[in-house]
């Protein structure tokens, strides 16, 4: 079973900056994602980091 942790941190900024933010983020999740599919094998987490 493979998780994944995330914290939440209150920050000061306009609701844009929030979008802006969480779109960059989204983003970035997915290629991480789409990087893996294209493995053959899962990697470990040393392999990853």
């Amino acid at each position: 079973m493979l998780t994944l942790k995330a914290r939440g941190v209150l920050v000061e900024g306009s609701l844009e900056e929030l979008r802006e933010e969480l779109y960059l983020t989204r983003r970035a999740t997915q290629y991480i994602i789409d990087c893996l599919w294209e493995l053959d094998k899962l990697p470990t987490l040393n392999q990853i980091h």
